[in-house]
């Protein structure tokens, strides 16, 4: 909130400068300095953005683990247990003896 109150002030200081006719010498420093805080808020709401959505991800993942538990789904990608028992068809294994024989 107070960034946003001195934005808006460094904002009516530039015009009034302009408006008086001072040189670009005056006028610089509250361009400078509203600039600045410009940059500050859109640093600013990136990061709270960002917050929200890595806590929107956190969420997400348990409710899907959850529910893929009360499916009978092993696992939050949601593949069965029953899968990842099953061997590897013949030719994977032959390629990967091959491999490990060079």
């Amino acid at each position: 909130m107070a960034n946003l109150i001195l934005v808006v002030m460094m904002l009516f200081a530039t015009y009034n400068h302009w408006m008086v006719g001072d040189k670009f010498e005056r006028l610089a420093p509250s361009l400078v300095f509203f600039f600045m805080l410009t940059c500050r808020m859109i640093v600013e709401y990136q990061i709270r953005r960002k917050e929200k959505e890595e806590k929107l991800n956190l969420k997400k993942p348990a409710a899907a683990a959850a529910s893929a538990k009360e499916a009978g789904v092993d696992g939050a990608a949601g593949s069965f247990p029953s899968a990842a028992a099953t061997p590897p068809p013949p030719t994977v294994a032959a390629e990967s003896r091959a491999k490990k024989e060079d």
